[in-house]
């Protein structure tokens, strides 16, 4: 009783003022008469006790529904890419967002929600976040997979559900979705290279946050940010290697600034032709699905040579 109730000075079980639930530690454990063991379920005296405890037993049940279908999801994630890339992108989405909509009609979130400005209630305790956090990092992956270019609709939401995911991360120090979520952001504003200063500061300042907070975080979390802010100080290093590496033993450099080799699709990622780096059949982007290359040397129409960072490395290897 002393856990939901202020006792007061007379003593002698006498209870003046109700204390906050979230503070309570009350198991889920029934409770039982002292004489013969019966559970009590109807004694208004321990009304707040047995509410709570029933409370936490049904979220302790959703979560588990929740739980298991995240990690559903995770796995479906993790699968291979198939041809239908944008299919399975918005199944994903659909299926994560039916998964959040459940999470925000948890038990002990509607009664936090109905009771939130009732201070006789005494504080209800808050829903576990980890399920929510957990949800908006699955959706800003799958959402930046979709997006094919730089603020279109699926890279606007990605950016959103990130945004919440962080913001609730800070709000209830959780540091290590912080890290991920941060992590995540960063890689979604580098996935297609710029030249913007507003962009690589946003991406520095959410990777300095993360090596901040290095002694807090597993050692993947703190090498994948390093090798971002790495990236992040010479954006050219890693494509310039990437050019260099199409050196081949006989001495044909298919990579070389002089050729004519690379090339983008209608969405800005950029591919690389061999041979003599005509186009003589058509594929799909790797990143966004669209229709890349061409027939008898003829590039199509939407294609055209390599910009952006790609362009910059070959003119400084020209040099």
């Amino acid at each position: 009783m002393k856990e939901v109730y202020k006792e007061g000075n007379t003593g002698e079980g006498s209870f003046v003022e109700v204390l906050p639930l979230s503070e309570a530690n009350v198991t889920e454990k029934p409770v039982a008469c002292p004489d013969c063991r019966g559970v009590i379920h109807s004694v208004q005296r321990y009304g707040r006790i047995l509410r709570l405890s029933e409370l936490r037993s049904l979220e302790r049940k959703h979560l588990m529904v929740i739980n298991q279908s995240l990690e559903h999801l995770s796995r479906w994630m993790s699968f291979p890419e198939s041809s239908a890339k944008n299919l399975k992108g918005k199944a994903l989405v659909k299926k994560l967002k039916e998964v959040m909509k459940t999470l925000l009609l948890s038990p002990m979130r509607k009664v936090s929600n109905a009771c939130r400005d009732s201070d006789a209630l005494g504080g209800i305790p808050r829903p576990p976040t980890r399920p929510l956090l957990h949800t908006y990092e699955l959706l800003g992956r799958a959402l930046t997979d979709m997006a094919v270019t730089r603020d279109d609709t699926n890279y606007s939401a990605a950016q959103q559900f990130l945004d919440r995911g962080i913001v609730l991360a800070d709000e209830t120090t959780s540091t290590r979705s912080a890290s991920n979520l941060r992590l995540l952001k960063s890689q979604m504003l580098m996935k297609w290279p710029s030249s913007s200063d507003s962009i690589k500061d946003e991406a520095t300042e959410l990777v300095d946050w993360i090596l901040g907070r290095e002694e807090l975080l597993s050692a993947e979390v703190v090498y994948r940010a390093k090798e971002l802010k790495r990236i992040l100080l010479n954006p050219l290093r890693d494509v310039s290697e990437v050019i260099k590496a199409m050196n081949v033993q006989d001495g044909y450099d298919y990579g070389g600034s002089w050729s004519s080799h690379w090339y983008e699709c209608p969405n800005g990622h950029p591919y690389f032709i061999g041979e003599c780096g005509g186009a003589m059949q058509e594929s799909r982007c790797i990143e966004c699905g669209a229709i890349v290359g061409g027939t008898s040397h003829h590039l199509i129409a939407s294609n055209r040579a390599a910009g952006g960072v790609v362009a910059e490395v070959l003119q400084s290897e020209a040099r």
